[in-house]
This record gives C-alpha cells, structure tokens and sequence, in this order.
C-alpha cells in the first residue's frame, strides 16, 4: 500500500461487498450468469481478442469459457461504458498444466484503464493501468478452484482514484482487507468493464457470476470528506 492509499483508507474505510449486495450511491449495471446463452456456442458478447464460448457444466450451470487454440490474452468487454467509478466482481477458474499456469483478471474503464490480474506463475496478483504493471503483490493460487476476483475504482476528492483489488478462494471467506490499495493521479476514466485470460496451461479458463457495479462519484466525495 502507497502512503498515499493508507492515509485515504484511514480516513475513509470502504466496506467490503459481497457479490448480490450494493449499498447507497451504487447502482448496478449488469448481473451475469450466462444462463440465457445457449451451450456451446459463441456468445453475442463484444470479443475484443481470443475466442469464447457458452458451455454447460455438469448439472447445467453455464460458463463463459476462453477456447485453447490460441495463445493470446482473449478479452471480452461486457456492459455499458462507465465514466464514473465502477467496481466489477466474478467468479474465475483456471488449471495448471504440468508447470504452466493460466492467467487471468477483470478490468473496468476499457483498455486504457485499470486491470486486476492474477498471476499464478509469478505467484502474484497484479495492477495494471494500461499494459503497464503498477503494483505487484504475492498471492498463492489453488489450481482448478473457483477465486472471486474484484476490482473497485473510486473517485475522491482531488480528482484521483482510489483503487483495491481483492481475489480470494470461493470456498474461503471474503477477506477483510484488499490485496491491492493504489492511489491514482487524477484524471479522466471512460470504458467498458472486461474479463480476460490467456490460456498458457494449454486448459480452459472459465468465468461465471460476474457483476458490474458503477460507484456515484459525488457519493464517494462525500463519504472521502467524512472523517470517524
């Protein structure tokens, strides 16, 4: 954690939220399943790179699933493009192959915004603004379980962004303290939420339950000005 991260999350804790809740100031924009999609086929989602596919579990629960053919960091955007904060929330399951490891993450604000990456080769989840890696932190992976991965991106008061990053196991409890706490300089943000992958284990990766919350940007001032 920056200095400068610390001393805003001392005067403004923000409340971990569960996927399913939302709380004053929040309003969420998407809640998928992959349900209404039909099972093995390409969904009528927006497919930046990489090919994906709807699949069908056993006992009939749908994924969106990265197909193996291609080494390249597939990437889907899903939802309206946001312009104020967001926070994007999924389920995500990849495997290990022998000594390859799949890599994995969602992002909000488009391209050119922030991405949270889990990186099970390097041990590590990952901040990405860009294709730059702006922090880097350790992070043990469990092969072939499902991890919720989430990413927030809240404005305060100086036209900056404050941005956490939590992954944690789904059979584990969410955790009381992000992984990621970056301060950003201000600056505009705009652009699609996404989930990606990159398939280096040579297995499916597979995404499920994703949720695209967007953060009202004079709500999260308000609340950066309020001191305990």
């Amino acid at each position: 954690m920056n200095n400068c991260a610390a001393l805003f999350r001392a005067l403004c804790p923000v409340a971990l939220l569960l996927p399913g809740t939302a709380s004053a100031g929040e309003n969420v924009l998407l809640s998928e399943d992959f349900s209404s999609f039909p099972a093995g086929k390409e969904p009528d989602l927006f497919i930046l790179a990489g090919s994906f596919s709807v699949e069908a579990e056993e006992g009939g629960n749908h994924v969106l699933q990265i197909a193996t053919g291609e080494l390249v960091d597939a990437t889907v955007q899903l939802g309206d493009s946001l312009k104020t904060g967001g926070e994007i929330v999924a389920r995500i399951k990849g495997v290990q192959q022998r000594r390859s490891f799949p890599r994995f993450g969602v992002g909000l604000h488009g391209k050119a915004g922030f991405q949270l990456r889990v990186a099970p080769a390097a041990r590590a989840v990952e901040l990405l603004k860009g294709e730059d890696v702006i922090q880097t932190v350790p992070f043990t992976w469990t092969a072939g379980q499902w991890h919720l991965v989430r990413l927030r991106v809240a404005a305060i008061p100086n036209g900056g962004w404050s941005v956490s990053g939590w992954v944690w196991p789904e059979a584990a409890p969410a955790p009381s303290q992000a992984l990621i706490d970056y301060i950003a300089e201000p600056g505009p943000l705009q652009g699609k939420s996404s989930l990606f992958g990159t398939p280096f284990s040579g297995q499916p990766i597979q995404f499920d339950d994703v949720r695209i919350t967007a953060l009202d940007s004079l709500a999260t001032e308000t609340k950066a000005e309020t001191k305990p």
